[in-house]
């Protein structure tokens, strides 16, 4: 595991690199959307987490609204059944973020997002709030595909506690529908998404 989370990283460190120069050096052009505006709907699969002891599978959405100037608003909800507990985790946020020219080849982007989290079906429902951070970049593979690799960070979060984790995808956009799936790696779990978005 170790030896994948480092080949992840070096994977993004050379993503980061790379993607300014080529987001410079290609002209814009009517390719996949690599914007932020959009409604997306996921179906996400976690392996064994360390902290809850079982796996889990459930939905999520997001909402994206490019404001002006790259400057986005983004809102997420998503909720999490476990497969041998009673429990679901659910968890909703809000958040700003900045994208650099979403119009070309490479894009990168900064968000942060204000996030409650919700352990229902227990005897006193528990509830915690906590600061997530997302660096990440969207580079143009020519044709409809998109790779996407990002980094994200949360603070005072109490459950499951993530520290650094790394996603990488691969999408495919036939405007206004992207196609994708999703790998993510944390210091908890692992996880896979299968998603859908449209862009406006």
């Amino acid at each position: 595991m170790i030896r994948g989370r480092r080949s992840l990283t070096a994977l993004f460190l050379a993503g980061a690199l790379l993607a300014p120069p080529l987001a410079r050096a290609a002209p814009s052009f009517s390719g996949p959307d690599l914007g932020m505006s959009g409604v997306g709907y996921g179906w996400n699969r976690t392996g064994n987490s360390g902290y809850y002891g079982d796996s889990a599978r459930g939905p999520s959405l997001r909402l994206g609204w490019t404001v002006a100037g790259g400057i986005y608003l983004v809102g997420r909800a998503g909720r999490l059944l476990f497969y041998n507990r009673s429990e679901r985790l659910e968890d909703a946020s809000l958040g700003v973020g900045y994208i650099a020219d979403p119009t070309g080849r490479a894009a990168a982007y900064v968000e942060a997002d204000y996030v409650r989290a919700n352990l229902t079906d227990v005897p006193a429902a528990a509830h915690e709030y906590y600061w997530r951070f997302v660096y990440g970049i969207r580079q143009d593979l020519g044709g409809p595909f998109v790779l996407g690799l990002r980094l994200d960070g949360e603070v005072n979060q109490h459950w499951a506690p993530h520290g650094l984790g790394e996603r990488l995808s691969l999408a495919a956009g036939f405007a206004p529908l992207t196609l994708g799936v999703a790998w993510s790696h944390d210091l908890d779990v692992n996880a896979a998404q299968a998603f859908l978005r449209v862009s406006f």
